[in-house]
């Protein structure tokens, strides 16, 4: 099985972007009266700003349309952010934040990949 390169080079970024999320949503979580919701919002969107840019230049190699692909990214990463919340709310159940908070990664990483590669990062026509 061959995998394709952009998506190893999602995966590499995505880790990078992963590593400041938690750090965040950690700090928030353990260092002020946020609850989980809005820190993960917050860890989100900072790793969405790391992810757009470090995407366009290094991975997809997309340089036009600057502004229309970060609203499309922005489009993607949100409803990444309210599945993440959904399934965030339904771990809960069953695990501690920071283990709920992992489970949902795998399935939000793949969901925005496919949006991303389809449609933020595909080539002008």
């Amino acid at each position: 099985m061959i995998i394709d390169t952009k998506f190893l080079k999602y995966i590499v970024i995505g880790l990078i972007c992963l590593f400041f999320e938690l750090l965040i949503f950690y700090i928030f979580l353990s260092y002020t009266n946020l609850n989980v919701f809005i820190s993960n919002t917050i860890a989100l969107i900072v790793g969405i700003l790391i992810a757009f840019n470090l995407n366009a230049y290094f991975n997809f190699k997309i340089y036009d349309n600057y502004l229309s692909r970060m609203i499309k990214s922005f489009v993607v990463y949100f409803s990444g952010i309210i599945l993440s919340n959904l399934m965030l709310h339904f771990f809960l159940s069953y695990a501690s934040a920071m283990v709920s908070k992992i489970l949902t990664l795998p399935i939000i990483l793949i969901y925005q990949y496919l949006l991303n590669a389809k449609w933020t990062f595909r080539e002008s026509r």
